[in-house]
Formats: structure tokens, sequence, C-alpha cells
């Protein structure tokens, strides 16, 4: 590991590579980059442990992998069902948090895999998400059933 980092290092173009890390470029775009421009042959994952060890991670932009953006209109309308009985408050609640459950597993998949690719970080805080909605499914189901698996 120390060869490759020295070889990034001793790089005549180096402040160019570290640039594009601190800027967020995804680390497989920027070996591709690499090998394309500077005829410098260096893998992604290389790029990587060279940013971690010269502290440029911390200081790394997100990537656009990373941003998720949405317009939102200046009034929000919610429209909140009668309920008959309590029962029929968690069994709205529990398809709800059910549906927001399934919809976090599909964000996580996606990001590991570009985390996989060298795309993207690692989803750590929408693994943590994942784990919240499940707890809540846990607790809304009082732990008795397999929230995501009953068909009542």
């Amino acid at each position: 590991m120390d060869l490759i980092m020295n070889k990034i290092e001793r790089h005549p173009q180096k402040d160019q590579i570290d640039q594009k890390i601190l800027s967020g470029v995804p680390y497989l775009e920027l070996s591709e980059w690499c090998k394309r421009v500077l005829n410098f042959d260096v893998s992604h994952m290389s790029i990587k442990r060279y940013a971690d060890s010269a502290g440029l991670s911390t200081n790394r932009a997100s990537s656009s992998d990373d941003d998720f953006e949405c317009e939102v209109d200046d009034a929000i309308t919610l429209e909140i069902p009668n309920f008959a009985s309590e029962k029929d408050i968690r069994e709205f609640t529990r398809r709800k948090i059910t549906e927001a459950y399934a919809l976090q597993t599909a964000i996580v998949t996606q990001k590991q895999r570009l985390y996989m690719q060298g795309k993207g970080k690692y989803p750590n805080i929408e693994i943590s998400g994942l784990k919240t909605i499940a707890s809540v499914l846990g607790f809304i189901s009082d732990n008795k059933d397999i929230a995501l698996l009953n068909n009542e």
C-alpha cells in the first residue's frame, strides 16, 4: 500500500489529483481520468486508500451521487384520513411505515452498488435510517409478527 501511495504522492500532477479528490469526483471516475488524461494507471481503490491516508477523504465534497434534490411546493397540504378505531390507525401507520421501509431499502441498495463501483460513499446514514424504520415497524407490530412478511 505504501508503494501505491508513494506512486500518487510522487506523481507530477499530484495537486490536480488531490483537487479532484477534494471536489468530490467519484474515485472510479478519477481513476479513469488518470488513465486517460495523465496516462497514469492507478485503481479507484488505490486512490481511495491514498485519500484516506492523506486526510483528503474527510474534507471531500459530496459527490453528486450523494445529493438528492427535490422541489417542494410553497403550500404543503396533507389529507388526514378519518379512523374509526385505534386499530385502524395502527394498521394505516403500519402500511405507511412498511412502504417507507421498502423505499429506504431501495435507497440503501442503490447507494451500496454505487459504493461497490467506487462512485459514492458507503451508505452509513441510510442504513441507520433503515434500522430506525425497522425498529418503528417492530414497535407498531408489538414484535409479535414479522411486519414486512405479514399478509393480514
